[in-house]
């Protein structure tokens, strides 16, 4: 079977602060059903008692947490770690990036090391990869969707998109290093397959909006809740509304939009992030490189950023010259750049 011929284990993590292993055709990993000392209980942390973000640091190229104020938090002695914002595991790898595995918020190893790869915990399940296919895991490291697919995205409202390679995507492999093409197909958290229709009909009805982008004929307007345009199909682009603001693209460039589409930052910036509503600034993209504006587009920080990986948690993830660090929204340095 040309299944046979994927390539063996190796954990090759690419790091960028805040950055989740969103990849889909990392190499594969073997790995047997956790011990019990290699698990946790979940936790029992209350939605009232939401959890404080912990930023990724880098120094000497070893890997840990600060707080928002900037204090180490979790002293930096992994090859790599994904975002701890709001859950309470963490993916994880060791300093020779074999195996990844996760941790708490103590920075102790809930789940050893031992697969080949593993995506963050989203609703309670994390996908991670067993004897070359990926399954499920909970926070106890317990399987509950049993490893069978090639391709796996994350469960959001209930549903979760995975998917088995095609034929014609492992023939090409085997001549040429190219990406994995999928057939996908939606499961509920048991496993179970669902139709397209099911899932998106199941994610529509738990989202909450009042106006939504919507493409036709290769152009952008946007709709209300009962399908009719508010706003015609005239822009090259337009993304998710937060605070009652969206990142545009007309022709000349990319700006703010308002719920009527009036242009209220101006077409000028070669990108533009979503609004931050509840500091009101945005991170921009111009003369090639990354800055901040408030709402109404004045410069907080002029651009100097080399890369922009947003604000999280009213930090500001930022490279410059090579090296990592995070910027409060009023344009000060809570984490001077480091590598």
């Amino acid at each position: 079977m040309l299944k046979n011929l994927k390539m063996q284990p190796v954990c090759s993590c690419v790091f960028v602060l805040t950055l989740a292993a969103t990849s889909l055709t990392m190499p594969t990993g073997i790995l047997a059903e956790p011990s019990k000392s290699a698990t946790s209980q979940p936790s029992t942390q209350s939605a009232e008692q939401p959890f404080e973000p912990l930023f990724s640091i880098s120094v000497d190229g070893k890997k840990g947490y600060i707080d928002k104020t900037g204090k180490v938090v979790i002293e930096p002695r992994f090859g790599m770690v994904q975002r701890l914002f709001d859950g309470r595991l963490a993916m994880a790898c060791r300093p020779d990036r074999l195996s990844m595995g996760y941790i708490d918020r103590k920075g102790d190893w809930a789940i050893e090391p031992r697969y080949g790869d593993a995506h963050s915990f989203k609703e309670g399940l994390a996908a991670v990869r067993i004897d070359g296919e990926f399954g499920f895991i909970d926070e106890t490291g317990r399987v509950v969707i049993t490893p069978q697919y090639d391709c796996v995205g994350w469960f959001y409202q209930g549903v979760a998109r995975v998917g088995v390679e095609s034929w014609s995507s492992l023939i090409k492999r085997q001549v040429a290093d190219v990406g994995t093409t999928c057939n996908w197909v939606y499961i509920d958290k048991k496993g179970r397959r669902i139709s397209k229709a099911r899932a998106e009909k199941q994610r529509e009805q738990a989202e909450q909006w009042e106006l939504k982008p919507k493409e036709k004929d290769g152009r952008y307007g946007l709709i209300d809740r009962d399908g009719n345009w508010t706003l015609p199909p005239t822009l090259v682009h337009i993304r998710a509304f937060h605070g009652g603001r969206a990142a545009a693209r007309s022709n000349n460039g990319w700006g703010h939009i308002d719920e009527t589409g009036k242009f209220v930052i101006a077409v000028q910036y070669e990108f533009v992030e979503d609004y931050v509503a509840d500091s009101n600034v945005s991170v921009v993209k111009q003369g090639g490189k990354w800055g901040m504006i408030n709402d109404s587009g004045d410069w907080i920080v002029k651009p100097r950023f080399s890369w922009s990986n947003g604000i999280q948690h009213g930090l500001w993830s930022v490279v410059l010259d090579g090296k990592a660090g995070y910027i409060d929204l009023s344009g000060n340095w809570v984490w001077e750049p480091t590598n």
